[in-house]
């Protein structure tokens, strides 16, 4: 393994820290996760992006849900 030494404005530094202290990760191991996710080296869970703006829905809304959206056949179709 190669070791290299980077130079960073101070807010990109912070944003690391802030990173990795998120992510109860060293700085080492947040700057390769960072920089294999850019160069397309690890895959990135993509949903993780969205679970902010995703409600979790409880059984009863999910079986509401599923009842109004169950698929009707039309006999008429068939004829």
């Amino acid at each position: 393994m190669e070791s290299l030494t980077i130079h960073m404005d101070d807010a990109l530094a912070q944003l690391i820290r802030k990173k990795a202290a998120a992510e109860g990760k060293s700085l080492n191991k947040t700057i390769n996760g960072v920089l294999k996710e850019a160069l397309g080296l690890q895959p990135t869970n993509h949903r993780a992006d969205f679970l902010d703006q995703c409600g979790v829905w409880s059984t009863e809304e999910r079986t509401a849900f599923d009842a109004l959206t169950r698929r009707q056949v039309d006999p008429g179709d068939w004829q």
